[in-house]
């Protein structure tokens, strides 16, 4: 996964969101009726609506999924220690499936 710049992502959408996310959403619905193809275009740039938003909120969104894979992981890593019984060793582990296969010597 490429690198993300956060503190941009970071800007750019609180830039979009401002204080209110559902209050500029509902300021660009009111924008949006009565668009046309002459004024399209610049009336999304005027209300914020740019590829660097969708860019911003795509980066953040691919990096919320790797902190939700993470999660998972480390959770039952840290559980390991836990559910292992004297006699057990782990047999298989898929973490990126969460997966862990446990076996009696």
């Amino acid at each position: 996964m490429a690198s993300i710049d956060l503190a941009h992502v970071s800007t750019v959408l609180e830039r979009f969101t401002r204080t209110d996310l559902g209050g500029t959403l509902s300021s660009i619905e009111s924008v949006v009726k009565g668009l046309t193809a002459a004024n399209c275009a610049e009336t999304l740039a005027t209300a914020g609506i740019t590829s660097e938003v969708l860019s911003a909120a795509a980066s953040l969104k691919r990096l919320a999924g790797q902190v939700n894979v993470a999660i998972h992981a480390t959770g039952i890593l840290l559980c390991l220690p836990h559910i292992l019984e004297a006699g057990e060793t782990v047999e298989y582990v898929s973490l990126e499936h969460f997966s862990i296969r446990l076996s009696v010597a």
